[in-house]
């Protein structure tokens, strides 16, 4: 496989307003023309209250697209005020996952797989 090349979305969810998402995907150099991608892996970052951010998956996101036929979405999770050092609700990060999964699948067809990233991972997850 190749380099990558990366496109940026504007996606509208329910809970967040417009998220700007970027769309990493092989550049087509060093693929067969018979290779097909396999569908779109959509990113989440661990909680921005623990440090986390899209910077935390975009990494991850150019090895993929490097080494495997997988176009890949990161996208900057944002979260709600932490209350007395507990989040106040996950509902609002997870519709955001929700919104940009159902986006990649709308635009890229239905396969899409979500791959949560340290404390990214229980919300990818529900």
């Amino acid at each position: 496989m190749g380099e990558f090349i990366v496109t940026t979305s504007i996606v509208e969810t329910q809970s967040a307003g417009s998220l700007k998402v970027h769309v990493f995907e092989n550049d087509g150099s060093g693929a067969a023309t018979d290779d097909v991608l396999l569908g779109t892996i959509v990113t989440v970052h661990p909680w921005s209250t623990l440090g986390g951010s899209e910077h935390n998956t975009v990494g991850l996101a150019k090895a993929i697209v490097r080494k495997s036929r997988w176009r890949v979405v990161t996208f900057q999770l944002m979260s709600r005020f932490a209350a007395y050092g507990i989040l106040t609700s996950h509902s609002y990060e997870v519709q955001q996952i929700t919104d940009v999964s159902l986006w990649a699948s709308t635009t890229f067809g239905p396969k899409v797989v979500l791959l949560g990233s340290s404390a990214g991972a229980p919300f990818a997850g529900s």
